[in-house]
């Protein structure tokens, strides 16, 4: 299993090449492959958040489903959703 450190370095460098569009949590868990865990992307992103290099926002997506969790990088987030 990889660090920590090294796992948060590769979300925050999807979420950056997403720029203001973003990445929903599903779409950024696929992207990273395994052997990544739902634990360890909830630990590594709230690292983020908590050092602020990460935000993240519930979107109505107009379904019927919950609201999607959308993370950016700091300073990406567009003004729509701040």
């Amino acid at each position: 299993m990889q660090s920590y450190l090294t796992l948060q370095k590769r979300i925050l460098r999807r979420l950056t090449a997403a720029g203001p569009s973003g990445m929903t949590r599903t779409d950024l868990f696929r992207s990273l492959g395994s052997p990544i865990t739902k634990s360890s992307l909830d630990i590594a992103l709230a690292a983020l958040k908590r050092r602020s290099m990460a935000l993240a926002r519930r979107i109505e997506t107009g379904t019927r489903g919950r609201p999607s969790e959308v993370w950016w990088a700091s300073g990406l987030i567009p003004k729509e959703s701040a």
